[in-house]
C-alpha cells in the first residue's frame, strides 16, 4: 500500500493506493522505516465514484461536528 498525505485548508487527508509489492534487488539501508498504522478509505475495483463521494463528504461532517464539541 501507498499513502500520501494532502493538507486540504482545516484539516489534513491521506490517501492509500494498494499495490504489488516486490523485493528490492539489493539492500536499501538509507530509506526510511515506517511505524504506524492507518484506517483509510479504500479505492479498489468495487469503489463507485458517487458511493466514494458520499463517503468523503459523510466524513467531513462528522470531522466537523467532532470539532464542535
Amino acid at each position: 500500500m501507498v499513502c500520501g498525505i494532502s493538507d486540504i485548508g482545516d484539516r489534513f487527508r491521506l490517501t492509500a493506493n494498494l499495490v504489488d509489492v516486490v523485493e528490492p534487488a539489493e539492500d536499501l539501508p538509507l530509506l526510511p522505516v515506517a511505524c504506524a498504522v492507518w484506517k483509510l478509505l479504500v479505492i479498489d475495483d468495487d469503489t463507485r465514484p458517487r458511493t466514494f463521494q458520499r463517503e468523503m463528504r459523510w466524513n467531513a461532517a462528522c470531522h466537523r461536528l467532532a470539532s464542535a464539541l
